[in-house]
């Protein structure tokens, strides 16, 4: 397949279905793409990116990339233990600059943590920073 990264879509007003209607009468997504061209979905892209930082930048954080979904669940039992934290620990301190994401105790593992990548790009990436800057250290 090829992707036309070269195209902006306006995604304003638009959860992650409208991606897959893209080219649907009905005036709710915007248009097909160039001819010759695929669509890959915005957090496609974005959880690459994702997963190829956690494994390069947070050793002892696990991480699977996910088939269908925009949402990642971090492991962070190995590092929690190597650097004497508690999960509450890892949260307050993510939270303390910035990055809003979700205790993954309700999720059935005692030291995860949940995140939402339904954003753009450059929010991740800033998030990541931050992450990497005062939290996974």
């Amino acid at each position: 397949m090829k992707y036309d990264f070269t195209t902006v879509y306006d995604r304003r007003g638009m959860d992650a279905l409208a991606v897959d209607a893209l080219g649907q009468p009905g005036g709710f997504a915007p248009g097909k793409p160039k001819d010759g061209f695929s669509v890959i979905p915005m957090w496609v892209a974005d959880m690459n990116f994702a997963c190829d930082f956690i494994t390069r930048h947070f050793p002892g954080v696990q991480v699977a990339k996910p088939e269908g979904t925009y949402m990642l669940f971090l492991d962070c039992t190995d590092w929690c233990a190597a650097h004497e934290k508690k999960l509450e620990d890892v949260l307050h301190a993510g939270w303390d600059v910035g990055v809003a994401w979700q205790d993954g105790r309700m999720f059935h593992h005692p030291c995860a943590i949940r995140m939402n990548l339904a954003l753009p790009r450059a929010l991740v990436e800033e998030a990541f920073n931050r992450l990497s800057a005062y939290v996974f250290v």
